[in-house]
């Protein structure tokens, strides 16, 4: 037994255990304290090594608990992996090409825009040579999903999906196509990444098998963006870049993007990927949030744009679809895919102005929920006939509940 020199509390000491004080000084003195009594020199050694023990098991504790040292560690645990997230961004989608709205884009992107923009005419009809009569069945399927896009395509079992909606609908989505018995998508185009149009995307690139991703080459920091591509990277797709004058087949059908002309603008919706749809004699045009910029570039391109059904720019916003353009499309039928009763006023009254005097026949998911056109190759038809209402979107009386004064 031995006596604690500032508390005169007994310790027991054991060889090879830790004594319980911390004052170094305690040991030292034990010792010395032995030194003048009747203690062998085998005790002395014992307690010797005891308080050197002691004294390097203290200095550990000091050492690794310093909260300099723990700050450091967090510090570095976060740079790790910040770097292997940045790495697998790199590896699936090629980030360090990407490039911010207003950026010249890569020198292929441009060279490709460049000669179809100059050639319009020779890509048609190289590609329309093509495009024959066809006994398939074509259906396009405007999801009402909300105030947000998103437009299921299918022929002769083969599928695509243009846009997903909002956040709120990604499991909606998931629901009606699989209500209709698809599980797989041969194609996903992401139009731009706004959030009414990729918000509920993570939902359908995780729960389907999705062959071909096509995104636009451009980065934003958004959170439905960031979803996306952590989707992505979750079922190592590998997403491909929607170049102007890419065409693909769809079944009995053909794709080809015709849009954007330029990645040099700072509007988003001016990069949305624009997608011609043809299928025998018809025509199915889908623009995304498309507005008059790029709708002008079209037409100054010389480029085909006759469509029998145009996806209307922009849920019906009044910087879509102007005379001009509208014109050019020729279309008969026009869909706007739009909330009810949203806070934006789509479809704006001048918009509907337009289309009414150009006698285009119009279909509103706000009133009439899913439109389907179904085409046979020759003839469209619809789930549903064409509104009647022209009644426009009205914005909330922002005003409206307060108190006057």
């Amino acid at each position: 037994m031995s006596k604690d020199l500032k508390t005169n509390k007994t310790t027991e000491h054991e060889e090879g255990s830790y004594v319980l004080e911390d004052d170094i000084e305690t040991l030292i003195a034990e010792i010395n304290s032995k030194k003048h009594s009747d203690v062998s020199d085998e005790e002395e050694e014992v307690l010797s090594k005891k308080a050197k023990k002691k004294k390097v098991k203290k200095e550990k504790k000091y050492k690794y608990s310093s909260p300099k040292r723990v700050v450091l560690i967090c510090l570095i645990s976060v740079v790790v992996v910040l770097g292997l997230t940045l790495f697998a961004f790199k590896k699936y989608f090629h980030i360090e090409d990407k490039l911010q709205p207003g950026d010249v884009f890569r020198e292929q992107v441009e060279t490709v825009v460049k000669k179809y923009s100059q050639e319009p005419l020779e890509y048609a009809k190289e590609y329309l040579d093509e495009v024959t009569a066809t006994n398939s069945i074509l259906e396009v399927d405007f999801i009402d999903a909300g105030q947000g896009d998103s437009i299921l395509i299918q022929c002769e079992g083969e599928t695509m999906l243009i846009d997903a909606s909002l956040d709120e609908y990604g499991t909606y989505i998931q629901n009606y196509l699989l209500k209709k018995g698809i599980h797989q998508l041969d194609y996903v185009v992401i139009t731009h990444y706004d959030w009414d149009h990729v918000g509920g995307m993570d939902v359908i690139l995780q729960k389907f098998d999705c062959i071909n991703v096509f995104l636009p080459p451009y980065v934003t920091d958004t959170k439905s963006y960031r979803d996306v591509l952590l989707a992505m990277s979750a079922k190592n797709y590998r997403g491909k870049e929607p170049l102007p004058g890419t065409t693909f087949k769809l079944g009995d059908a053909n794709v080809q993007i015709i849009g954007p002309t330029s990645y040099k603008t700072d509007n988003e919706n001016d990069l949305s990927t624009i997608v011609m749809v043809y299928h025998g004699d018809n025509r199915f045009l889908f623009t995304g949030d498309a507005e008059y910029d790029e709708e002008q570039s079209l037409i100054n391109g010389n480029y085909d744009l006759s469509a029998d059904v145009l996806k209307l720019g922009h849920h019906g916003s009044k910087t879509s679809s102007c005379e001009e353009f509208l014109q050019a499309v020729n279309p008969e039928y026009a869909v706007i895919s739009c909330g009810q009763d949203n806070p934006y006023g789509h479809p704006h009254e001048s918009t509907l102005e337009r289309l009414k005097r150009l006698n285009i026949k119009v279909f509103r998911t706000d009133e009439q929920g899913a439109v389907v056109a179904v085409s046979n190759g020759q003839d469209i038809f619809w789930n549903t006939e064409p509104s009647t209402t022209w009644k426009p979107g009205v914005k909330p009386d922002k005003s409206k509940g307060k108190k006057s004064k």
